[in-house]
């Protein structure tokens, strides 16, 4: 089954390659995952939510906070998951 390595075999370490395949979805940014979504002015003004289905199939609801506006160009970023529901 293995192989008996004897004193005089040279170990070394396994280096693995791997090449990013684009997603048309998301978009990686060093160790984060970005998304774009575009929201209507009222949306932007009164409350968002909407579902997001991530790379393992996970359907996430995001949301955000109540009284919150959003401004054009904002980057949102979800950190705090409660069993798939996120807030903004």
């Amino acid at each position: 089954m293995f192989d008996v390595l004897h004193p005089d075999t040279v170990t070394g370490d396994i280096v693995f390659v791997l090449q990013q395949k684009e997603h048309p979805e998301f978009k990686r940014k060093g160790d984060d995952l970005f998304v774009e979504h575009t929201l209507s002015l009222t949306e932007a003004l009164c409350g968002f939510q909407f579902v997001l289905t991530h790379l393992d199939g996970r359907q996430l609801l995001i949301k955000s906070n109540p009284g919150e506006v959003v401004k054009p160009g904002k980057y949102c970023g979800w950190i705090n998951c409660n069993h798939g529901k996120f807030s903004a």
